[in-house]
């Protein structure tokens, strides 16, 4: 969503989660080349903790 110019506010309202919540998400989960959000770098980071499921943001 924020790829396609949805705000932090407006992507918390949608998946009822507060606009911090979405700012370190992003900034966790970002290239550090490019920038960009990467759903999969998520995942590897989530997995890689031992956790089960991973977190999403679309």
């Amino acid at each position: 969503m924020h790829d396609q110019g949805f705000s932090q506010v407006k992507i918390g309202q949608a998946i009822e989660k507060y606009k911090s919540v979405i700012c370190r998400e992003l900034k966790r989960n970002s290239d550090a080349r490019s920038g960009e959000y990467r759903y999969e770098l998520a995942v590897k980071k989530h997995a890689s903790k031992g956790q089960k499921e991973a977190p999403a943001l679309y």
